[in-house]
């Protein structure tokens, strides 16, 4: 069985063919506000190159959101006018569960461990000399850092936070009011 997967509800246009359980041909490409242009000539190149037709797809799954509303629409028609045309099964899935990976009968796969080597593949075969995996926890002995070590990282510690405030007595406001909330949620 060959199932289409397709999502556009976000920056990525993301294609995928499965056969089975495994994946036999993917695209993954930033084009934000061009999914509606680019979604057809990569099927169209995908399906070429794996030397299937459209007719050769015996299902589509697709994301529902939530996510850009003219995003989400572009699979959503093009998966609907195929599945009424060719009377195959059409089956959707929140935005969230297939990035987040959540779904129980995936996560044997590790999702964000092929992620971030894929990642890290395509960036130094682009030529770059390093990878940024993004964040860790402070204490250095959380789960996000022990998954991470598994990469064997470098870790850079920068001065300060993320927080730059513009606006000081807003910023001293705001602050005041976490700790009030901090407070009421402890006291539940």
């Amino acid at each position: 069985m060959i199932t289409l997967c397709m999502d556009t509800s976000h920056i990525y246009l993301s294609l995928a063919l499965i056969r089975d359980d495994e994946i036999i041909g993917e695209v993954q490409e930033e084009c934000w506000k061009h999914q509606s242009e680019e979604i057809f000539p990569k099927l169209e190149e995908m399906l070429s190159k794996l030397s299937l037709k459209s007719d050769d797809i015996d299902q589509i799954v697709i994301t529902k959101g939530p996510g850009s509303y003219t995003g989400v629409r572009i699979s959503m028609t093009i998966a609907k006018v195929f599945c009424s045309m060719t009377n195959k099964p059409l089956y959707t899935l929140p935005t969230m569960l297939l990035y987040a990976g959540m779904d129980d009968r995936y996560k044997r796969y590790m999702a964000p461990y092929a992620s971030f080597y894929r990642c890290m593949t395509w960036s130094f075969e682009k030529g770059c000399r390093w990878s940024n995996m993004g964040g860790i926890e402070g204490s250095l002995k959380g789960g996000l850092t022990k998954f991470k070590a598994n990469y064997n990282p470098t870790i850079n510690e920068f001065v300060g936070e993320f927080d730059l405030p513009v606006y000081k007595s807003l910023y001293a406001l705001s602050q005041w009011a976490m700790k009030q909330r901090k407070k009421a949620l402890q006291k539940k």
